[in-house]
């Protein structure tokens, strides 16, 4: 009896050892957790890959793109054109209408029939173009003069109407489709997309996204027919020698009309948006981006950002208080805050315009510009639209001089300014960094624990999680088709909220019967703490692996989402305790609860992460990965 009594001390011993192990070891595997983080901090000044102490360059790879070896004319204002003219009495279609009256003009017509609007228009000074009025668009198609072409360039132009109607824009687009019909280098179709409203009493508003969308859908390279903007005559393909070549580029010309008071901040007047990114991560190959920043010639006083966020938040609370006042920190906070802001736009809603042409694999980006048409500085306003429209053209020439698919540069990058890039070689080594901890726990908890391994247990849980998981990503899908956006987003609204509630509270309750079940049939050997500490660590085990294997995807893949979520889940898992169970009912064990129960309904995907930085919309990786681990987290912390 007394031989029993000192074996189940032993016992007792090594299992209170082996628990103390687990839980002091976890401050230390944070180790390369900061590592990781430092070396992501460093990314603007160090190229630890290239051993070099500077940030790597942005280039050409492609010879053919060097934008320096082509001249492009220079463009002035042209005041010839009056309004009325370009406007012809009809606010809505007005680059057909636009072409058609000119040419009208220059042949004396003294009248034009409104249905002449529709189908092919001829063109100006030139047979080469082409202008087919559809369905809320007008397309102007150029061809080449030398050339039988197979590939073609989309530009996106702004949309016009009666509410935002500029005249110096239109006078840019028709002089560029006037000197781009005359030149003999091009060598691709160039298609000019002009969005409008297919009836001006239309509430719905369109947007250049909705634009790039619909002209994809027409064009036959995507299939989107459930456009709520352009209802069912957006099934009408355009006509077959307007959709015969295929599309290499795409590009967006955002040019957004704002008084000074609509803007976002004054540093909008003369600040240059240049987008990149798509949905899912996706971005073109960084030939093009290099090539039209190096093709788009702005004046010194314009600023050229590789994001839509006013960083002036970040300048003045964090590098002009904790920084030293020297010009290399300096620079280090603003590319660094540069850096994190392009790696939010990537990663947070909305997309930019281009987004449906990446998704396709096309080439593409936007460039946004907050223009302000009725400034005092009228002369200022219209140079900005030449230094567009100039870059544009110049951008064009480069992108004729190649016939093929841009493929000798990396497609997958972070942009810290027009100069600057960090590539994928480069940031996949810290983020792997991140993930370690994890690794380490888990080798930690196999060597230590694995003959005490909860199959049944495990079992239970992970089929409560993918039920929860799964049963969201199902029931969002098909029983909340009016919330649901093009890109598998779905739009916060009570029903949604009510819906994953009850998704929890099955998927919890589900689990707790089976957790009396499994309790009831315990080893009455062992202790009630050793059966929770078994059970615990079993399913940190879990999470841990669950951890790894949802971001290292999204490491290789969207960089963007794959850091923030690893630097935020890698401490919660490794720093969660395996003895949580209090040995006594006292206050502090109950106020422990409750903080447990705050800190879940806080990270919990409707309260923070949705309304806040997903503006309000469910991702994929809201619906897996997130809403999975916080469920992990939440059976660790309350079972």
């Amino acid at each position: 009896m007394n031989l029993l009594q000192l074996n189940n001390k032993d016992v007792d011993v090594s299992s209170r050892k082996r628990r103390k192990m687990l839980n002091a070891n976890s401050p230390i595997l944070l180790i390369p957790y900061f590592i990781g983080l430092l070396w992501t901090a460093s990314h603007p000044f160090v190229s630890i890959i290239t051993g070099e102490s500077k940030c790597r360059g942005t280039y050409i790879d492609e010879a053919q793109l060097e934008p320096h070896q082509y001249y492009t004319q220079s463009y002035q204002y042209d005041n010839t054109l009056k309004p009325e003219i370009l406007r012809g009495g009809d606010p809505n279609s007005w680059l057909c209408r636009s072409l058609f009256l000119l040419r009208s003009k220059d042949r004396g017509a003294s009248s034009i029939n409104s249905s002449d609007k529709a189908g092919y228009i001829g063109g100006i000074h030139s047979s080469a173009v082409t202008c087919y009025a559809h369905n809320g668009m007008d397309v102007v198609r150029i061809l080449p003069s030398h050339y039988r072409p197979t590939e073609s360039i989309v530009i996106i132009l702004p949309f016009l109407n009666e509410h935002n109607y500029d005249k110096d824009i239109q006078v840019s687009t028709i002089r560029m489709i006037d000197r781009l019909a005359k030149e003999r280098w091009l060598a691709k179709v160039l298609y000019l997309v002009a969005p409008y409203s297919s009836h001006s009493s239309s509430a719905i508003p369109i947007s250049i996204q909705d634009t790039v969308q619909h002209f994809l859908t027409s064009y036959g390279v995507i299939n989107d027919f459930d456009s709520p903007h352009f209802g069912d005559q957006i099934k009408a393909m355009l006509p077959l020698d307007f959709r015969s070549q295929l599309i290499r580029q795409l590009l967006v010309l955002d040019i957004q009309m704002k008084n000074d008071v609509e803007l976002p901040t004054k540093s909008y007047v003369n600040r240059i948006n240049f987008l990149t990114g798509g949905r899912r991560g996706s971005l073109p190959n960084l030939d093009l981006v290099t090539h039209a920043l190096a093709s788009y010639k702005f004046r010194h006083e314009r600023e050229v950002k590789m994001h839509r966020f006013d960083m002036s938040w970040w300048k003045q609370h964090f590098s002009d208080k904790f920084l030293p006042n020297e010009t290399f920190w300096k620079r280090w906070g603003e590319e660094i805050g540069d850096m994190l802001a392009f790696m939010a736009d990537l990663a947070t809603l909305p997309h930019a315009p281009h987004s449906p042409a990446l998704d396709a694999g096309i080439d593409s980006f936007t460039m946004q510009v907050f223009y302000n048409a009725k400034s005092s500085k009228e002369k200022s306003s219209r140079l900005l639209l030449d230094e567009i429209f100039y870059g544009t053209e110049h951008c064009l020439r480069g992108l004729n001089a190649l016939h093929e698919r841009l493929h000798h540069n990396i497609s997958q990058y972070l942009l810290i300014s027009t100069e600057k890039f960090v590539s994928h070689g480069e940031y996949l080594i810290p983020n792997i960094l991140l993930l370690l901890p994890l690794v380490i726990k888990c080798f930690i908890l196999i060597n230590c624990d694995l003959k005490q391994f909860q199959f049944r247990w495990v079992f239970h849980v992970l089929r409560s999680t993918c039920f929860l998981s799964f049963s969201v990503c199902f029931g969002l899908v098909c029983g909340f088709k009016g919330a649901k956006n093009a890109d598998f987003e779905f739009v916060v609204n009570w029903q949604v909220i009510i819906f994953i509630a009850s998704m929890y509270f099955l998927s919890i309750t589900w689990l707790s019967k089976s957790n009396a079940i499994l309790s009831a049939k315990k080893d009455n050997s062992k202790t009630n703490q050793d059966f929770h500490f078994a059970r615990l660590s079993s399913l940190q085990l879990v999470s841990c692996l669950t951890s790894i294997y949802m971001h290292v995807p999204l490491i290789l893949s969207h960089i963007s989402i794959a850091f923030p979520s690893a630097a935020f889940w890698t401490p919660i898992l490794v720093l969660s305790s395996a003895d949580y169970r209090a040995t006594s009912e006292n206050i502090y064990h109950k106020l422990q609860i409750f903080a447990k129960i705050l800190c879940l309904i806080l990270l919990w995907p409707p309260s923070v992460l949705v309304p806040c930085i997903f503006h309000g919309q469910y991702t994929p990786y809201t619906c897996i990965v997130y809403m999975s681990l916080h469920f992990l987290l939440t059976v660790i912390s309350l079972f």
